[in-house]
């Protein structure tokens, strides 16, 4: 390997002048997709191009001497912090989020199936800070941040509004029957005569299960949008779910990560905030392969096939929507 590093040293600087070169470095050749026992320079580059569509000497040479070169391709190599950055055109896999939660991920772009448009989908706690639809806590035309707010997104970096969500639906709820509402009111006065600093609230217990946590934000304009998923590419239509299946995401914390489908059809208690909890029926559950801010994230097979949406998860499983249910519920599809 020593004649690899010294052929490197003598011929680093005219390598990295070629067009897409990003790097080289010391390794083995392969051939037909086996690694080989020849030492080899390893010359990496954004893309594969055809020779013919290069300028005159601007094709890695076959060897260096006599030592051979292997090119293998590993696209635009980035700084990893750009996942939270300010991010246009922005891409699924980034830092994005409603103005007022920390930060999520955009996990893809899908298109309206009425009108075509495109839109960005992610989570309801993601795009439209867990709202029923009912607490206030967000409405249709909200704005969205990319970055999110908690990666340093304001108001100069809004990217979209939020246009559709579907509801989320909490374990307790506060009541809308106006006699539960009178009797908090009634308790919390005679607490505050007696002098005590407490308070009542009255929940209502709700037994309805969530099947989705996503919602969809319009961009501003489509030139802030771009299709491929960061370190994937574009999504290459769906696939069910199926217990041992390899899988991987794209996210805004950690990255490209993967994992393994180890259950489907479960129900999940998912804890909301600390005190609300929500039930979630027909998940996909994998191997850990997220951590906080992952949420939104698109969950892919092998073959780029869209699996799940990314919602939840903890230090030893990750928990997903069915990405059928996930597309339905929104009347939206992939390109």
């Amino acid at each position: 390997m020593e004649r690899v590093k010294k052929s490197i040293n003598q011929f680093q600087e005219k390598l990295l002048a070629l067009p897409y070169v990003c790097g080289v470095g010391v390794g083995r050749k392969v051939v037909k997709d086996q690694c080989t026992n020849c030492p080899a320079v390893v010359v990496f580059v954004e893309e594969k191009v055809p020779i013919s569509e290069l300028p005159p000497d601007g094709a890695v040479p076959q060897s260096l001497g006599d030592i051979r070169t292997d090119v293998i391709p590993i696209g635009e190599v980035r700084l990893l912090g750009e996942r939270t950055q300010r991010t246009r055109p922005m891409q699924p896999g980034v830092s994005i989020g409603h103005y007022k939660i920390t930060a999520g991920t955009l996990g893809a772009v899908v298109y309206d199936n009425k009108t075509k448009e495109p839109l960005i989908l992610s989570n309801n706690h993601v795009l439209a800070n867990s709202t029923s639809g009912k607490d206030g806590r967000a409405q249709v035309g909200d704005p969205i941040y990319q970055p999110g707010p908690y990666d340093g997104g304001t108001a100069s970096d809004q990217v979209g509004v939020l246009v559709k969500f579907i509801p989320m639906f909490r374990a307790t709820a506060r009541p809308d029957c106006q006699i539960a509402q009178s009797v908090e009111k009634f308790l919390n006065g005679i607490i505050r005569f007696s002098g005590h600093d407490y308070s009542v609230e009255i929940l209502k217990n709700q037994r309805t299960a969530n099947t989705v946590d996503c919602a969809l934000a319009k961009p501003l304009n489509r030139e802030l949008l771009k299709d491929e998923i960061m370190g994937i590419g574009k999504v290459k239509g769906t696939a069910q779910a199926q217990v041992g299946m390899k899988v991987r995401k794209s996210g805004r914390t950690t990255g490209l990560t993967e994992g393994e489908v180890i259950a489907v059809d479960a129900v999940i208690q998912v804890k909301v905030d600390e005190r609300d909890t929500a039930l979630y029926e027909n998940q996909i559950v994998t191997s850990n392969m997220s951590q906080g801010g992952d949420s939104g994230s698109l969950v892919l097979d092998e073959n780029n096939a869209a699996v799940g949406l990314l919602f939840a998860g903890s230090d030893k499983a990750t928990i997903c929507n069915r990405i059928d249910l996930v597309l339905k519920e929104l009347d939206v599809h992939f390109q």
